[in-house]
């Protein structure tokens, strides 16, 4: 019902006939919440409340190209949290939107979910932008210790919830890997004045 009503709000000014029932069912699907279109919403555990709060968010039939999510996990247990980064990354293939969350303490499993991950230390520090499938790569060039028997992402926070050189070396790190990237890019890539051609809707937030 809630997703109803949202369907109905968003959709006011559309010209086409909506099927809001319809419409809501298949979002509820699509979040891999469709066992709880009966249940109240207070009754709905903490991950299925979010996963309603994401699709609320998604009841336009005009879709957003971008989203930005705010600790989508804080409050869930790590198999809850994993579920709901699966449902998103899921959304953003699907509807080709692209999703931008903060996340504090992941681990690994739901960390490696990720595309592209951004670490900050104390300060606002970036000590790592990049897949996290490099990241033991990352460590090792800035003369980090990372064995086979360590999970990169773990010590990656250690290093970063800290604060002195350490952090430094990794910021720096960053920034070399930033110079770097932008310099390939500048190198192979085309220059565009007038940004890329884009047939689809206006963008959105």
């Amino acid at each position: 019902q809630s997703l109803t009503y949202a369907s109905k709000l968003k959709n006011a000014e559309q010209h086409q006939e909506v099927n809001h029932r319809k419409y809501a069912r298949k979002l509820l699907s699509d979040l891999s919440i469709g066992d709880t279109e009966g249940t109240n919403v207070e009754n709905c555990s903490g991950g299925e409340q979010k996963r309603l709060a994401i699709a609320q968010e998604l009841m336009a039939l005009r879709k957003p190209n971008l989203m930005c999510i705010d600790e989508p996990t804080s409050g869930l247990d790590s198999n809850a949290a994993e579920i709901v980064v699966q449902v998103l990354k899921q959304l953003s293939r699907q509807h080709e939107i692209a999703i931008v969350t903060s996340i504090h303490q992941p681990n690994n499993d739901t960390l490696m979910l990720f595309d592209g991950v951004y670490v900050l230390a104390k300060g606002g520090l970036c000590v790592y932008s990049g897949p996290p499938l490099q990241v033991r790569a990352y460590l090792s060039a800035a003369q980090f210790e990372c064995n086979e028997h360590q999970v990169p992402i773990e010590v990656l926070l250690r290093i970063a919830s800290k604060s002195g050189s350490s952090v430094q070396r990794l910021s720096h790190q960053s920034m070399k890997a930033k110079s770097e990237l932008r310099n390939r890019c500048l190198a192979e890539g085309r220059l565009s004045p007038n940004g890329v051609a884009n047939k689809g809707n206006a963008f959105q937030l």
